[in-house]
C-alpha cells in the first residue's frame, strides 16, 4: 500500500485530494491495483482502505434496511404507527446485530434477513432430532449444551448408537 499526500491532480481541483493506492493478488495469482482518492487527510493507506471498509459496511447496512427488511411495504396515513414501525424494525435489526456480536457471528452481520431465512430453511446451523415420526429442530449451541450436560448413562446410550449408526453408513 502507498499513500501519495496532496497530490496534484488538474488545476481546476481546488482542494488537497490524498490517494492511496492498493495492490492485491487474487487466488489464481492475478495482481489486481485500485486506489482511492479522498479529500479526508488519513495517517497512513492503511487508514484510507480501513475507513472505506467502514463505508461500505456502513451502506451495505443502510441497503439491507431498505431492500430486505420491508419498511416500505409498512403502508398507513398515520405517522405515529410508521415511526412505531420503523423504531421496531431498527430495534429488532439492533438486537439481531448484538446477538451474533455477542455469538462471535460477526461474518453473518452483512448478511441479509432473507439469507438468514433461507439458511433456516435449509437446515443451516441446527441439529434435527428425530424419533418415530416426531422431530426437534434445535441451535446447534443449544444441542451441544443439552448432550454435554446429559447424565453418564444417557451419554453413553447415544454413543453406542451413533457407534451403531456409522456402521450401518455406506463408506464414501
Amino acid at each position: 500500500m502507498t499513500l501519495i499526500p496532496d497530490a496534484l491532480t488538474w488545476e481546476g481541483c481546488t482542494v488537497a485530494l490524498h490517494l492511496s493506492l492498493m495492490r492485491t493478488t487474487l487466488s489464481r495469482g492475478k495482481i489486481r491495483y485500485w486506489g482511492v482518492a479522498t479529500t479526508y487527510e488519513p495517517r497512513s493507506a492503511q487508514d484510507t482502505f480501513d475507513t472505506y471498509r467502514l463505508r461500505s459496511a456502513i451502506e451495505e447496512r443502510f441497503r439491507q434496511h431498505k431492500h430486505f427488511w420491508h419498511l416500505h411495504k409498512f403502508s398507513t396515513p398515520d405517522p405515529a404507527l410508521m415511526e412505531t414501525h420503523i423504531q421496531f424494525t431498527l430495534a429488532t435489526y439492533t438486537l439481531l446485530q448484538l446477538y451474533l456480536h455477542k455469538k462471535r457471528l460477526n461474518n453473518l452481520a452483512q448478511k441479509t434477513i432473507d439469507t438468514f431465512r433461507h439458511h433456516e430453511r435449509m437446515g443451516t446451523d441446527c441439529v434435527i432430532v428425530y424419533k418415530d415420526t416426531n422431530f426437534a429442530v434445535f441451535d446447534l449451541d443449544y444441542y451441544t449444551y443439552e448432550i454435554a450436560d446429559l447424565n453418564d448413562e444417557a451419554r453413553d446410550r447415544i454413543k453406542d448408537r451413533m457407534i451403531e449408526l456409522r456402521k450401518q453408513r455406506p463408506a464414501s
